[in-house]
């Protein structure tokens, strides 16, 4: 964090300069005379390349800072001469000390499998009385939902169900209500 604070004091400043330096432009408008103007502006040009000063410097603490941990990090811990080479193990027992490798067996490449075809429809043809989404494929079945011509579902099954008259077919709503509705009623790509 302290490698950190002097770079962001120096941004700082450097924004609170060029804040400065924009509100003096702004302010060195048509209020004052040519030659009053004239000094705001200079005074502003001042302010910015104090700002720039700053930034750069910031950016420069940054880098230097950077480079001085990187190095840090490279040097050696310890003088070759301090180390006690009698202390560490042999290569070979080093070598004694490490479990064998598990070798995994190779793994077999997966199996291709048939990515399912989605088929969408909609609800039409109901005259404005909308379609009944049953629980069972029967026009006895429980009434889950009324969907509304205009309805986009999902057919989960293509294989019509044959029950009172009417093929059933088992679909979804974007609501995630699934059911049976007649096909009659079902328009696809296919009809």
């Amino acid at each position: 964090m302290s490698a950190y604070l002097i770079p962001l004091i120096m941004a700082a400043f450097g924004v609170g300069f060029g804040f400065n330096a924009y509100r003096n432009i702004r302010r060195g408008g048509a209020r004052h005379y040519t030659l009053e103007r004239e000094a705001v502006l200079r005074r502003a040009s001042g302010m910015l390349l104090i700002s720039m000063l700053f930034m750069l410097s910031a950016v420069g603490w940054l880098i230097y800072s950077q480079e001085s941990l990187t190095a840090a990090d490279l040097e050696p811990a310890a003088d070759a001469e301090t180390l006690d080479l009698e202390a560490t193990p042999s290569p070979e027992s080093a070598l004694q000390n490490v479990p064998p490798e598990q070798i995994a067996p190779p793994t077999p490449f997966p199996t291709a499998t048939a990515t399912p075809i989605v088929q969408r429809g909609m609800i039409e043809g109901t005259g404005g009385a909308g379609l009944s989404l049953r629980a069972e494929p029967s026009t006895d079945g429980e009434t889950l939902a009324l969907l509304p011509d205009g309805t986009i579902v999902v057919v989960l099954d293509d294989t019509p169900v044959a029950a009172d008259g009417f093929e059933w077919v088992r679909i979804r709503t974007v609501a995630n209500e699934e059911g049976w509705i007649a096909r009659d009623f079902l328009v696809t790509r296919d009809n």
